[in-house]
């Protein structure tokens, strides 16, 4: 049996319909579709919306796109906007394979899907147990705009082919 996700809890039900997975995020704004990060040579990297799995983990695309939570706000507005990938993938380095060589003052671009750019800078980085992630504050709903950019790290488990961490990067908007 597949364990729960505290992610599960934060989606809300539409209505009184069951959730529609693939139902629009609610804030109004452009898409990202693609994230340019210097700092780690990213450039223009692959952004598409992502929802829950089935056991209520974040989806996260293959080692080559990135993830935007599409429940998570718009990219700039109140609350958290989550942009997730991996740090490796089928034996290859994954999106976020450097993440963690982030520093604080480091600056990063949003691409969206009318043609627009937002920069970011990041306001702080850290690095959680996978059982200890701060999920009412990655997964905020509220609160200043912030992009919460995530991937796994710490030390690798073999027998359960995961990392035992998440590295986390929270940016504000500049």
């Amino acid at each position: 049996m597949l364990e729960r996700s505290p992610l599960a809890d934060l989606v809300e039900p539409v209505g009184d319909m069951r959730l529609d997975l693939d139902a629009p995020r609610r804030e109004a704004g452009p898409a990202p579709i693609g994230l340019s990060i210097p700092a780690i040579r990213l450039d223009k990297s692959p952004v598409r919306a992502v929802g829950v799995e089935a056991n209520g983990e974040m989806e996260i695309p293959g080692g080559s796109e990135i993830g935007w939570y599409r429940w998570s706000p718009a990219l700039g507005h109140a609350g958290s906007s989550v942009l997730a990938a991996h740090i490796g993938w089928n034996g290859r380095d994954g999106v976020f394979r450097n993440l963690d060589d982030l520093d604080v003052g480091a600056v990063f671009t949003v691409h969206f899907d009318d043609g627009s750019e937002r920069s970011f800078e990041i306001t702080e980085t850290a690095q959680y147990g996978k059982k200890d992630l701060p999920f009412d504050r990655v997964f905020s709903k509220d609160g200043d705009p912030t992009v919460v950019l995530i991937t796994c790290g710490g030390d690798f488990t073999r027998a359960l082919s995961s990392y035992n961490d998440n590295v986390v990067a929270y940016a504000a908007p500049l």
